[in-house]
């Protein structure tokens, strides 16, 4: 253990040397000082959207994504599908302070996973964004949420929301967020294409 602790040491030192403009160095040092094995994260970034299927992410590497988003320039990724990854709602909400630093930030695709209150805060600033800088899609699929962060979420989308395409699909809905649901449709400014299966 001994050993391992020197290493990480020597690693990290290596690392702050090179850590200005690489977003995958600081990825893999936050691993590192947390003891989590970096996966290849950024080898899945496809026509700038960064897409994990399955991908099983621990709060270090969720801290890790957040940290790398810092130097991530949204011509390379502005775009999120985090799929069955495992994510509670509170290493959403960590993800969620990082792609609030990436500039025109566009599209979160989330299934499978968990949301809270604390995450639905974090959805905030970027729902709060003007044109042309603003989140444009927004899909909830399949995911773990508690009816009254449901409602939390449609008070965030009723202040000033420019999201385009919404899915919010398999949630279950109290009388109060669905009413706040068909509000949030009456009044925005941008909605085109809506998804509220279940």
């Amino acid at each position: 253990m001994k050993h391992y602790e020197q290493y990480k040491k020597r690693k990290i030192a290596e690392i702050d040397e090179n850590l200005e403009n690489d977003a995958a160095l600081k990825y893999y040092k936050r691993c590192l000082e947390t003891n989590t094995l970096p996966l290849p994260i950024f080898e899945k970034i496809f026509k700038k959207t960064l897409c994990l299927y399955d991908y099983i992410l621990s709060e270090g590497q969720c801290q890790g994504i957040a940290d790398a988003c810092d130097l991530i320039d949204h011509k390379y990724m502005n775009r999120v599908l985090l799929s069955n990854c495992g994510i509670s709602g509170d290493n959403f909400a960590t993800i969620l302070e990082g792609l609030i630093k990436v500039k025109d930030f566009k599209s979160v695709i989330y299934k499978h996973n968990e949301l809270n209150s604390r995450s639905i805060e974090k959805l905030g600033p970027l729902f709060w964004r003007r044109v042309p800088h603003h989140l444009t899609e927004l899909h909830i699929i399949d995911c773990k949420i508690h009816p009254v962060a449901l409602e939390e979420l449609f008070d965030l989308m009723l202040g000033p929301c420019f999201v385009q395409n919404f899915a919010l699909v398999n949630a279950h809905h109290t009388e109060g967020s669905f009413s706040k649901l068909c509000q949030y449709v009456k009044t925005s400014p941008r909605l085109v294409e809506l998804n509220v299966s279940w």
